[in-house]
């Protein structure tokens, strides 16, 4: 797969509507343009007015894609906990390892952790029942409060609930606020320390560590908005807020809370002479979710060979 140059770029357009031989002329409509197995290029009504598009070779598009929204959205996992061996006197104790913490990159993590000493009267859900107390009191649990709802707790990142002889700990969706704060998942890491179980023997298998089924997300949405945010650096946009309060606010098209579908047309820019260098490009459209009229647009002028699966990046031809 061709990697991103240094003055590769991408120009993202958000579509509400298709509009065939008329001009555009409402917010978000598209106009496809172009001659057939020769050229192709766009026009556009966004926030500024009309727009133009590059116009693009048809033989110099690399491929043309259009990615579902559910295929963009993230799942939460449900670890489970469930106490298997019981030994009076001795503490038990949990480790949660948050991977990707406040969503900074995977080399930032942080632990929480949850203890517990057994009573000699204890089963396996007394020291379930202990563990979780503990774990949800090192998240500031409100006392009392619902453990399901993440609202509830003073360090937002997991729930803790149990079950009998078994602890839920659910990861949860972080904060997001478009530009500032990524779309972030902390996927969780369970680990026991060491028990001593029937005669001085160190055991730290005292529970059985799973998963329940991930919980889905829609999460897309915040997903582009973040992307439209980013691609307005292409359109002036440079600064984003520099100078506040005497900065320009950028007026955005996409809503977060909406579903969207993706078309990506990845092209490249030739030129002759001393610029024969490709210079890789991708236009990015932000459609309704299932709307295929965009890209049946597009197939009617570069066909149908250039279209790939979603999950396809084909590799560049040999010499380029």
């Amino acid at each position: 797969m061709s990697l991103p140059l240094a003055n590769q770029v991408r120009h993202l357009y958000v579509v509400s509507e298709l509009v065939s031989d008329a001009l555009p002329a409402a917010l978000g409509e598209l106009a496809v343009k172009g001659e057939a197995g020769k050229s192709l290029w766009f026009q556009h009504y966004g926030q500024g007015g009309l727009t133009s598009s590059d116009k693009i070779d048809v033989d110099k598009i690399r491929y043309i894609k259009q990615t579902a929204n559910a295929q963009m959205n993230d799942s939460l996992k449900n670890h489970t906990i469930k106490v298997t061996k019981v030994s009076a006197s001795q503490v038990y104790e949990v480790k949660l390892r948050f991977l990707n913490y406040i969503g900074q990159g995977a080399q930032d993590f942080t632990y929480r952790l949850g203890t517990y000493r057994a009573k000699s009267t204890d089963d396996a859900a007394a020291i379930a029942t202990g563990l979780a107390s503990s774990l949800q009191a090192t998240l500031g649990l409100q006392k009392g409060a619902d453990a399901t709802d993440i609202n509830n707790y003073k360090e937002p990142i997991a729930t803790v609930t149990v079950s009998g002889d078994t602890i839920t700990v659910g990861e949860v969706e972080q904060y997001w606020e478009m530009g500032k704060f990524p779309v972030a998942q902390m996927p969780i890491e369970i680990g026991l320390n060491g028990v001593v179980i029937d005669d001085e023997y160190l055991d730290f298998e005292w529970a059985t560590i799973g998963e329940d089924t991930p919980t889905a997300l829609t999460n897309s949405g915040k997903k582009i908005a973040d992307l439209e945010y980013f691609c307005m650096g292409w359109r002036a946009d440079e600064y984003r807020g520099m100078g506040y309060p005497r900065n320009v606010n950028t007026k955005y098209m996409v809503d977060p809370s909406e579903d969207y579908d993706l078309i990506d047309i990845h092209y490249f820019f030739q030129g002759t002479g001393i610029s024969v260098q490709q210079s890789e490009k991708e236009i990015t459209f932000v459609v309704p979710a299932g709307d295929s009229s965009v890209l049946a647009a597009i197939a009617e002028i570069v066909g149908s060979n250039k279209i790939v699966e979603p999950d396809e990046f084909p590799e560049r031809d040999a010499g380029d």
